[in-house]
């Protein structure tokens, strides 16, 4: 029996390292507290999300997933926090 993958986190991919959390903005928010980095080195391919068994997605992967999965209603091209965990 196959486990459906879903999306479990939103994720930041820097400089090697996955960090994750609820949404972007306070992933962002605790990553520049910490001094690892200005807001303006986040670019918008490195934000994405971790999935059930793992993996760092894009948005786009994961709008795919959270769609197969059920976690939304509608397909959409690119997945932000607030559709997944409301």
């Amino acid at each position: 029996m196959n486990k459906r993958i879903t999306i479990i986190k939103a994720a930041i991919q820097h400089n090697g390292k996955i960090y994750t959390g609820y949404r972007h903005a306070l992933i962002i928010e605790k990553m520049w507290q910490e001094k690892k980095i200005g807001i303006d080195d986040i670019k918008q391919r490195s934000q994405g999300f971790m999935t059930s068994d793992n993996r760092f997605v894009d948005r786009s992967e994961a709008a795919n997933i959270a769609f197969k999965a059920g976690q939304i209603k509608s397909g959409v091209n690119s997945l932000d926090s607030y559709q997944v965990f409301p």
